[in-house]
């Protein structure tokens, strides 16, 4: 009998040994890997954020700004209250300016600075020497992110800059925007905090696994590594199988709450910026203000008539949300004009799901929603567009949107026109049904409105 506990003993030592090797090793190379991802998702999150910042700069405007007496100008008021309300929508920046050339390489010009600071603001006109910044200079040509972080007299910071162009099509100048080394480094933080709850838990479900279990274990062990795996080269959409309520299954779970909990840190903050949009787009736009939520309602309330998943309705819904963020791409003239439209303004305003995709295009998770933007003017009988797609060839959701879109537009008034009856929307919808909407989807739709 002693010779067996013996043996238990030293299987259950060498076990708990190496179990606890391979946990806090998992969680080292995992943390190393989150830290080294995590640089590289934020200089694309810069890249994008810059981006869709420089869409909301009239470039007429800032190539006009020359002298600092221009200061108090309205122009550069309205430049600096655009730069300070994407700012205000993400915490995480810092600092929002934009900056020209000088006639020196390297040497940079500043035109508005959206710092609150009167102590630190940059005026127009103030040079920055941006020699050891190559990103920069290659913002002139598309976005850019810094490779690390830099010191200046603004503190340390990484950043990202973005071309803004005037009517013309001409660069004149970039918008930069910086994010501190104080928040990348509160976020490792958050990052270690977390693999060390998860460290903890695994080694106090490892000293409550029994021996019998050890020769089970390598495989088990095996599903946890192949999912840190996943998440080292990036793939956080993991799901481990839990088949009971062990110790390793609930690890397993663990595991998969921090890939959730990493997912939704990564994605938080492209996410906030096109929220951001959305209410920049909605002031801008007094039409659109309340529109897209009102779209999206209909449009959710159409897609689970059909059954669809909650998956799919909640794709829709992000999609009828998002389907006319590329207006922000359209001058304020044409989306304004109370009269109707002539053939190169309806050219310009069908620009806008394209623009509006191009938006959103930065976020992996929403593949299927910038297909839903792209195509929500497309009609069933393929005279749509901006590609002319037809029947099945249209994404369901942005057959559903359509309907939603097309039924909340008739109904609202119009500065040209009074909106139409409910009666009438309706009947407008079933007199299209086949030509403009998909049939099953008007008939969802139509089912929907005789329930209510």
């Amino acid at each position: 009998m002693s010779i067996y506990f013996s043996l238990r003993t030293k299987l259950f030592l060498a076990f708990f040994s190496f179990t606890i090797v391979i946990t806090a090793g998992i969680a080292y190379v995992l943390y190393g890997h989150i830290k080294q991802d995590h640089i590289s998702f934020l200089r694309n999150d810069l890249k994008h954020m810059a981006a869709i910042a420089a869409l909301q700069v009239n470039g007429d405007m800032l190539e006009r700004l020359a002298s600092p007496a221009e200061e108090t100008s309205p122009a550069y008021q309205e430049i600096k209250r655009q730069l300070a309300l994407i700012a205000l929508q993400n915490p995480d920046i810092k600092y929002i300016y934009t900056l020209r050339k000088t006639d020196v390489a390297g040497m940079y010009s500043f035109i508005v600075d959206a710092d609150p600071d009167q102590t630190s603001v940059a005026h127009l006109g103030q040079i920055y020497d941006g020699t050891a910044l190559p990103a920069m200079a290659a913002a002139f040509s598309a976005p850019a992110a810094d490779p690390d972080f830099s010191t200046d007299q603004w503190g340390t910071t990484i950043s990202g800059y973005a071309p803004v162009y005037n009517s013309r099509g001409q660069v004149v100048g970039i918008v930069g925007l910086d994010i501190t080394a104080d928040t990348v480094q509160a976020q490792f933080h958050s990052y270690a905090r977390t693999l060390l709850y998860v460290l903890a838990v695994a080694i106090f479900l490892i000293l409550a696994v029994s021996m019998i279990m050890a020769h089970n274990f390598s495989n088990r062990i095996r599903n946890l590594h192949q999912a840190v795996g996943d998440m080292n080269v990036g793939n956080l959409n993991i799901s481990l199988l839990v088949e009971g309520s062990d110790e390793i299954d609930c690890l397993a779970a663990e595991i998969n709450e921090l890939a959730v909990t990493l997912h939704g840190e990564r994605e938080n903050m492209l996410f906030s910026v096109i929220a951001a949009l959305v209410r920049a787009l909605e002031a801008k736009d007094p039409y659109t203000f309340g529109h897209s939520s009102e779209v999206a309602e209909i449009a959710v309330q159409i897609a689970e008539k059909m059954n669809l998943t909650e998956q799919e309705i909640f794709k829709i819904n992000v999609a009828a949300i998002l389907h006319d963020i590329g207006k922000i791409g359209i001058s304020d003239v044409i989306l304004h004009k109370t009269g109707g439209l002539n053939e190169t303004e309806w050219e310009q305003i069908k620009r806008h799901p394209a623009i509006g995709s191009a938006i959103i295009r930065g976020i992996p998770a929403l593949t299927d929603v910038t297909q839903m933007v792209l195509h929500h003017h497309a009609r069933w009988d393929g005279k749509g567009y901006p590609y002319s797609l037809a029947g099945e060839d249209i994404p369901l959701g942005a057959r559903i949107i359509a309907v939603a879109d097309s039924f909340q537009a008739m109904i609202s008034d119009r500065p040209y026109r009074k909106g139409k009856s409910t009666t009438e929307a309706l009947d407008e919808i079933q007199r299209c049904s086949g030509t403009q909407f998909d049939p099953r989807v008007a008939e969802s739709f139509l089912r929907r409105s005789a329930n209510k």
